[in-house]
Order: C-alpha cells, then structure tokens, then sequence
C-alpha cells in the first residue's frame, strides 16, 4: 500500500471511529432520558457500589465505566464526570426532567479515606505520610507529582454545582447518615428503592475513624482547600477541629 493510500485509510478508520463515538454517545443519552434516573460519581463516597448496583438493575450505561472522557470535546459517561458537564451532554431541559442523585461526604474523612485507597493501590509512594499527602493535595494543581488526575484534587462541591456554586442535582445522599438517606431515596424515586445493599472498595481502615489521623494544620488545610463543600452541604461538624465542638459528636 502507498503512503497516500495507508493515509486515506487512517482517515477513514479515524471518521469511521468518530461516527461510532457519536452513535453510542447518542443511544446512551436516550437510554438515560428513557429511565429518567441519573447518579453523579464522587469518588471514595461509595459510587463504585452504588453504580454497581445501579448497573444491575439497569444495565448500560449505568454500572461502573472507566476510560477517556472526551471525545470531541463532548462527555462520554466514564466515571467520575461533574453534574454540569454531563448537563451539557444531555441538554438543559432533559437534564431538569431527570431525577438526578449523589451522596457526598465531608472533606477530611473522604481524603483519608482516598489516601488510604491511593496506598493501597500504589497510586501514590508507599512511603507518603498521610500529613505529607494533605499539605500536597492542598496546593495541588493539574501538574503536580500524583495529583494530576482531576479525581485526586476535585471537591464533592466541584461535582455537583454550577458555575454559580447552585447544586444541580436533585438529591444528596450524606455519607454520614447514608443508610437513611437511601431509604428515603427510595420514596422519591421508587425504581431506587432498596438501593444500597453492595459496599464494594473499602480500604482496610475505612471504619477506623478519621479524626485521629490530623493535627490542627492538617484540618486547616482542608478546611481552606475545601470550603466550598463545607459551606455547600454544611459539613463543618465533621472538622476534626472545631471552633465549638457539638455536644453530640458526629465523627464518633
């Protein structure tokens, strides 16, 4: 085959590529509209067992995805994609016809929880100390050493909000009390009722509380790095920190 000839066969295997893309991008966008139900992934908030669920009772493209997340510069639903972009790929008024969900959960607790993960994983030095990890992740920008993933670095506030920091989803779920928060879903949305069931991709501690793993500089950190989530979905009671601690101690 000729230079010219093995080009026009790479463009073409490249438009044909492109043409799939944007056909299955568009039989998942009516498949979504058709349930009417939509989860936005926040990692280390149990997503991975909530999608998983969610793939067995429906099928693509619910469950759990992973792969590139632009082709064109349109969203393809692989995890984690923020409300506002996968808003964009639906359409403002599909997307207002939904019943769109996540579950979040408080700042300090998800980055211990996402480090302990991470170290598990090998994603990040095996001897990286939590308060190094923190200090890190709070300066952290798209080129730093083992943040360069938007997914290390973004907030649950980044996820779920718009521009002008409204939340754009139906409803929250709080970590913090997830198992009620569930049950109620379920009256809300009744194809989720009895969501819930699986936990998948705990980390050996997750349970060991969170608290004990900061001092003060630590929580400040997160606190500063992470504002707009405590102010957002009023987190505060979880700082490890507290100017005023409550009497009944939610980190407990």
């Amino acid at each position: 085959m000729s230079d010219r000839a093995a080009r026009t066969a790479d463009l073409v295997t490249k438009a044909a590529g492109e043409v799939g893309d944007r056909v299955e991008r568009e039989r998942w966008r009516l498949a979504i509209l058709r349930r009417g139900i939509w989860f936005i992934d926040i990692p280390r908030t149990s997503s991975t067992s909530i999608n998983t669920e969610l793939g067995e009772r429906f099928g693509r493209p619910y469950g759990k995805h992973y792969g590139t997340a632009d082709h064109g510069g349109a969203p393809v639903l692989h995890d984690p994609v923020p409300a506002v972009r996968v808003r964009a790929y639906l359409g403002h008024r599909a997307w207002n016809r939904l019943f769109t969900f996540s579950v979040v959960r408080n700042p300090w607790d998800r980055v211990h929880s996402h480090y302990r993960f991470r170290r598990e994983r090998g994603s990040i030095p095996a001897d990286m100390t939590f308060r190094e990890y923190v200090l890190a992740l709070c300066e952290a920008t798209a080129t730093t050493p083992h943040f360069r993933s938007a997914d290390t670095r973004l907030g649950v506030a980044d996820y779920l909000c718009d521009g002008k920091g409204k939340v754009i989803v139906s409803y929250v779920v709080r970590y913090e009390r997830r198992a009620e928060d569930l049950a109620r879903l379920g009256t809300l949305a009744p194809a989720l009722a009895g969501l819930g069931s699986v936990r998948l991709m705990q980390t050996a501690a997750e349970d060991s509380g969170y608290a004990a793993a900061y001092d003060e500089e630590m929580a400040a950190a997160i606190r500063t790095r992470y504002a707009a989530d405590i102010a957002t979905f009023d987190l505060s009671a979880y700082d490890p920190f507290p100017a005023d601690p409550p009497a009944d101690d939610p980190r407990e």
